[in-house]
Protein backbone atom coordinates (compact mmCIF):
# COMPACT_ATOMS: atom_id res chain seq x y z
CA UNK A 1 0.00 0.00 0.00
CA UNK A 2 1.12 3.53 -0.75
CA UNK A 3 1.29 6.17 1.94
CA UNK A 4 -0.16 9.60 1.13
CA UNK A 5 1.06 12.64 3.07
CA UNK A 6 -0.67 15.91 2.35
CA UNK A 7 -1.05 19.52 3.44
CA UNK A 8 -2.89 22.55 2.11
CA UNK A 9 -3.20 26.29 2.60
CA UNK A 10 -4.97 29.38 1.28
CA UNK A 11 -3.52 32.88 1.16
CA UNK A 12 -5.48 36.03 0.33
CA UNK A 13 -2.71 37.39 -1.90
CA UNK A 14 -1.69 41.03 -2.17
CA UNK A 15 -4.61 42.59 -4.06
CA UNK A 16 -7.94 40.98 -3.15
CA UNK A 17 -9.84 42.14 -0.07
CA UNK A 18 -11.67 38.85 0.54
CA UNK A 19 -10.68 35.22 0.11
CA UNK A 20 -12.81 33.17 -2.28
CA UNK A 21 -10.60 30.06 -2.35
CA UNK A 22 -11.42 26.98 -0.28
CA UNK A 23 -9.27 23.87 -0.07
CA UNK A 24 -9.42 20.77 2.11
CA UNK A 25 -8.69 17.03 2.34
CA UNK A 26 -10.79 14.25 3.84
CA UNK A 27 -10.43 10.56 4.68
CA UNK A 28 -13.65 8.62 5.20
CA UNK A 29 -14.36 5.45 7.18
CA UNK A 30 -13.43 3.30 4.17
CA UNK A 31 -9.94 4.82 4.09
CA UNK A 32 -10.52 6.60 0.79
CA UNK A 33 -9.12 10.11 0.27
CA UNK A 34 -10.74 13.13 -1.31
CA UNK A 35 -8.90 16.37 -2.07
CA UNK A 36 -10.90 19.45 -3.10
CA UNK A 37 -9.93 22.96 -4.17
CA UNK A 38 -12.48 25.57 -5.16
CA UNK A 39 -12.04 29.14 -6.35
CA UNK A 40 -15.12 31.35 -6.05
CA UNK A 41 -15.68 33.35 -9.20
CA UNK A 42 -14.17 36.82 -8.93
CA UNK A 43 -16.42 39.64 -10.02
CA UNK A 44 -19.55 37.72 -9.10
CA UNK A 45 -21.68 38.05 -6.00
CA UNK A 46 -20.71 35.76 -3.13
CA UNK A 47 -17.98 33.71 -4.80
CA UNK A 48 -16.65 32.92 -1.33
CA UNK A 49 -20.07 31.55 -0.33
CA UNK A 50 -20.33 29.41 -3.47
CA UNK A 51 -16.94 27.76 -2.95
CA UNK A 52 -17.66 27.05 0.73
CA UNK A 53 -21.17 25.67 0.07
CA UNK A 54 -19.94 23.33 -2.65
CA UNK A 55 -17.01 22.06 -0.60
CA UNK A 56 -19.17 21.34 2.43
CA UNK A 57 -21.81 19.55 0.35
CA UNK A 58 -19.31 17.25 -1.38
CA UNK A 59 -17.53 16.61 1.93
CA UNK A 60 -20.77 15.51 3.62
CA UNK A 61 -21.56 13.10 0.79
CA UNK A 62 -18.05 11.64 0.95
CA UNK A 63 -17.99 11.20 4.71
CA UNK A 64 -21.23 9.18 4.57
CA UNK A 65 -19.43 6.40 2.71
CA UNK A 66 -18.09 3.47 4.74
CA UNK A 67 -17.16 1.10 1.92
CA UNK A 68 -14.38 1.54 -0.61
CA UNK A 69 -14.97 1.70 -4.37
CA UNK A 70 -14.71 -1.67 -6.14
CA UNK A 71 -13.72 -0.23 -9.52
CA UNK A 72 -12.99 2.94 -11.47
CA UNK A 73 -16.51 3.12 -12.92
CA UNK A 74 -17.98 3.44 -9.42
CA UNK A 75 -15.39 6.10 -8.53
CA UNK A 76 -16.33 8.17 -11.58
CA UNK A 77 -20.04 7.64 -11.02
CA UNK A 78 -19.93 8.72 -7.37
CA UNK A 79 -17.63 11.73 -7.90
CA UNK A 80 -19.59 13.03 -10.89
CA UNK A 81 -22.91 12.69 -9.06
CA UNK A 82 -21.57 14.36 -5.91
CA UNK A 83 -20.33 17.37 -7.86
CA UNK A 84 -23.50 17.60 -9.96
CA UNK A 85 -25.62 17.52 -6.81
CA UNK A 86 -23.40 20.18 -5.23
CA UNK A 87 -24.00 22.29 -8.34
CA UNK A 88 -27.78 21.97 -7.97
CA UNK A 89 -27.47 22.80 -4.25
CA UNK A 90 -25.49 26.01 -4.87
CA UNK A 91 -27.65 27.02 -7.83
CA UNK A 92 -30.85 26.50 -5.84
CA UNK A 93 -29.63 28.74 -3.02
CA UNK A 94 -28.47 31.40 -5.51
CA UNK A 95 -31.80 31.39 -7.35
CA UNK A 96 -33.71 32.07 -4.11
CA UNK A 97 -31.42 34.84 -2.87
CA UNK A 98 -31.14 37.99 -5.02
CA UNK A 99 -27.78 39.02 -3.53
CA UNK A 100 -26.32 35.62 -4.49
CA UNK A 101 -27.66 35.40 -8.03
CA UNK A 102 -24.94 34.30 -10.45
CA UNK A 103 -22.53 33.10 -7.79
CA UNK A 104 -20.28 30.24 -8.83
CA UNK A 105 -16.99 28.50 -8.28
CA UNK A 106 -14.38 26.37 -9.95
CA UNK A 107 -13.82 22.91 -8.50
CA UNK A 108 -10.84 20.62 -8.96
CA UNK A 109 -10.57 17.42 -6.99
CA UNK A 110 -8.84 14.08 -6.62
CA UNK A 111 -10.43 10.88 -5.36
CA UNK A 112 -7.98 8.16 -4.26
CA UNK A 113 -9.32 4.66 -3.64
CA UNK A 114 -7.34 1.39 -3.64
CA UNK A 115 -4.33 3.36 -4.93
CA UNK A 116 -6.30 4.53 -7.97
CA UNK A 117 -6.19 8.28 -8.63
CA UNK A 118 -9.15 10.01 -10.28
CA UNK A 119 -9.03 13.73 -11.13
CA UNK A 120 -12.15 15.84 -11.53
CA UNK A 121 -12.35 19.36 -12.92
CA UNK A 122 -14.82 22.21 -13.41
CA UNK A 123 -13.37 25.56 -14.48
CA UNK A 124 -9.74 26.68 -14.44
CA UNK A 125 -8.30 25.52 -11.14
CA UNK A 126 -5.67 22.89 -11.90
CA UNK A 127 -4.59 19.39 -10.98
CA UNK A 128 -1.01 18.23 -11.60
CA UNK A 129 1.16 15.22 -10.90
CA UNK A 130 4.89 15.50 -10.13
CA UNK A 131 6.69 12.58 -11.76
CA UNK A 132 10.39 12.06 -12.56
CA UNK A 133 11.12 15.62 -11.38
CA UNK A 134 8.62 17.05 -13.87
CA UNK A 135 5.27 18.74 -13.32
CA UNK A 136 2.51 17.36 -15.57
CA UNK A 137 -0.85 19.11 -15.87
CA UNK A 138 -3.62 16.49 -15.79
CA UNK A 139 -6.69 18.73 -15.91
CA UNK A 140 -7.64 20.98 -18.83
CA UNK A 141 -8.44 24.65 -18.21
CA UNK A 142 -12.07 25.32 -19.09
CA UNK A 143 -11.58 28.87 -20.31
CA UNK A 144 -12.39 30.64 -23.56
CA UNK A 145 -8.70 31.27 -24.22
CA UNK A 146 -7.89 27.58 -23.88
CA UNK A 147 -10.82 26.76 -26.17
CA UNK A 148 -9.32 29.05 -28.80
CA UNK A 149 -6.03 27.16 -28.46
CA UNK A 150 -7.73 23.79 -28.77
CA UNK A 151 -9.44 24.78 -32.02
CA UNK A 152 -6.21 26.21 -33.42
CA UNK A 153 -7.03 29.92 -33.24
CA UNK A 154 -4.13 30.88 -30.96
CA UNK A 155 -0.81 29.34 -29.90
CA UNK A 156 -0.22 27.63 -26.56
CA UNK A 157 2.07 30.39 -25.32
CA UNK A 158 -0.66 32.97 -26.00
CA UNK A 159 -3.22 31.36 -23.66
CA UNK A 160 -1.80 32.68 -20.39
CA UNK A 161 -1.84 36.29 -21.62
CA UNK A 162 -4.97 36.28 -23.78
CA UNK A 163 -7.69 38.82 -22.93
CA UNK A 164 -10.20 35.96 -22.51
CA UNK A 165 -7.93 33.84 -20.28
CA UNK A 166 -10.16 34.46 -17.24
CA UNK A 167 -13.46 33.83 -19.03
CA UNK A 168 -14.70 30.45 -17.81
CA UNK A 169 -16.60 28.12 -20.13
CA UNK A 170 -17.72 26.00 -17.17
CA UNK A 171 -18.41 26.75 -13.50
CA UNK A 172 -20.20 25.15 -10.58
CA UNK A 173 -23.39 26.78 -9.31
CA UNK A 174 -24.14 29.22 -12.12
CA UNK A 175 -26.59 27.01 -14.03
CA UNK A 176 -28.90 24.16 -12.89
CA UNK A 177 -26.96 21.58 -14.93
CA UNK A 178 -23.21 21.00 -15.07
CA UNK A 179 -20.68 19.20 -17.26
CA UNK A 180 -17.82 17.47 -15.42
CA UNK A 181 -14.53 16.12 -16.69
CA UNK A 182 -12.93 13.14 -14.90
CA UNK A 183 -9.50 11.73 -15.70
CA UNK A 184 -7.97 8.54 -14.31
CA UNK A 185 -4.22 8.93 -13.92
CA UNK A 186 -2.91 5.40 -14.42
CA UNK A 187 0.83 5.83 -13.87
CA UNK A 188 2.78 6.10 -10.63
CA UNK A 189 3.70 9.59 -9.44
CA UNK A 190 5.73 11.14 -6.65
CA UNK A 191 3.32 13.92 -5.72
CA UNK A 192 0.15 15.64 -6.82
CA UNK A 193 -0.67 19.31 -6.71
CA UNK A 194 -4.00 21.13 -6.78
CA UNK A 195 -4.01 24.90 -7.12
CA UNK A 196 -6.10 27.91 -8.08
CA UNK A 197 -5.10 30.32 -10.83
CA UNK A 198 -3.72 32.62 -8.15
CA UNK A 199 -0.73 30.28 -8.03
CA UNK A 200 -0.11 29.14 -11.58
CA UNK A 201 -0.53 32.58 -13.16
CA UNK A 202 2.08 34.00 -10.78
CA UNK A 203 4.52 31.07 -10.63
CA UNK A 204 5.78 29.20 -13.69
CA UNK A 205 5.84 25.41 -13.97
CA UNK A 206 9.65 25.47 -13.84
CA UNK A 207 9.59 27.51 -10.63
CA UNK A 208 7.07 25.09 -9.11
CA UNK A 209 9.21 22.12 -10.15
CA UNK A 210 12.26 23.65 -8.48
CA UNK A 211 10.34 24.01 -5.22
CA UNK A 212 8.90 20.48 -5.36
CA UNK A 213 12.38 19.03 -5.95
CA UNK A 214 13.63 20.39 -2.63
CA UNK A 215 14.12 18.16 0.40
CA UNK A 216 11.75 20.09 2.62
CA UNK A 217 8.64 19.32 4.68
CA UNK A 218 5.34 19.62 2.79
CA UNK A 219 4.30 22.73 4.68
CA UNK A 220 7.53 24.54 3.81
CA UNK A 221 7.17 23.72 0.11
CA UNK A 222 3.62 25.07 0.15
CA UNK A 223 4.73 28.25 1.90
CA UNK A 224 7.53 28.75 -0.65
CA UNK A 225 4.97 28.49 -3.46
CA UNK A 226 2.73 31.06 -1.77
CA UNK A 227 5.62 33.41 -0.98
CA UNK A 228 6.80 33.30 -4.59
CA UNK A 229 3.28 33.96 -5.93
CA UNK A 230 3.04 37.01 -3.68
CA UNK A 231 6.54 38.15 -4.60
CA UNK A 232 5.55 37.96 -8.28
CA UNK A 233 2.45 40.09 -7.76
CA UNK A 234 -0.05 38.14 -5.66
CA UNK A 235 -2.89 39.35 -7.90
CA UNK A 236 -5.42 36.76 -6.70
CA UNK A 237 -6.15 34.44 -3.79
CA UNK A 238 -3.71 31.54 -3.70
CA UNK A 239 -5.06 28.07 -2.95
CA UNK A 240 -2.76 25.04 -2.91
CA UNK A 241 -2.85 21.39 -1.85
CA UNK A 242 0.23 19.19 -2.06
CA UNK A 243 0.25 15.41 -1.57
CA UNK A 244 3.42 13.28 -1.60
CA UNK A 245 3.34 9.54 -2.17
CA UNK A 246 5.60 6.98 -0.53
CA UNK A 247 5.65 3.39 -1.77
Amino acid sequence: MKVYRYAYKVDIGRIRKINEDNVSAFMNHAGDLLFLLLDGMGGHQKGDVASKLALEYIKQEFMKRNTTFNNVFLMKHWLSNAVKNANEHVNSIASKTPSMKGMGTTCVGVLISNDKTLFMNVGDSRGYVFKDQKLIQVTEDETYANFLYQVGKIKKEEVLYHEKRNVLTNALGVYPKLSITTTLYKEDYDALLLCSDGLYTMVSDIELENILKKDLPLEEKIQECIDLANKNGGKDNIGILLCEVKK
